[in-house]
Order: structure tokens, then C-alpha cells, then sequence
């Protein structure tokens, strides 16, 4: 999201209509992303590919 100069979990947030707590605590792993965070973040986001903003890790078996 910084290449969109948001630099600042409020800014961020804006864009994606979330608060900017929200933001951080995602950031931060306080809190694992919902489906709604991460369809907010693509669609605020098209030309971005998922794993830009996201780590993709295999589920443990």
C-alpha cells in the first residue's frame, strides 16, 4: 500500500473503509485477517497481487 504513498495505518484504513486500529493490529499479528479485510484491501488494491500484502503459508496437515 505504500506505492499509493499511504504510509500511515490511518490512511491505509481510509482506503480500505476500516478503522485504523484494525490496520495495525493486523500488522502487527495481533489478529489474523478476516475475509472481509482481505477482499477490502484487493478491491481498494486491483493492480496488486494478493501476496504484496499478504503471507502466503501452507496449512499444517
Amino acid at each position: 500500500m505504500t506505492s499509493k504513498k499511504l504510509t500511515t495505518s490511518r490512511a491505509r484504513a481510509a482506503l480500505i473503509g476500516v478503522s485504523p486500529t484494525t490496520v495495525l493490529r493486523v500488522q502487527h499479528g495481533s489478529i489474523q485477517p478476516g475475509e472481509e479485510f482481505i477482499a477490502r484491501v484487493l478491491y481498494a488494491c486491483p493492480d496488486v497481487k494478493f501476496e504484496v500484502f499478504f503471507e502466503v503459508t501452507r496449512a499444517a496437515a
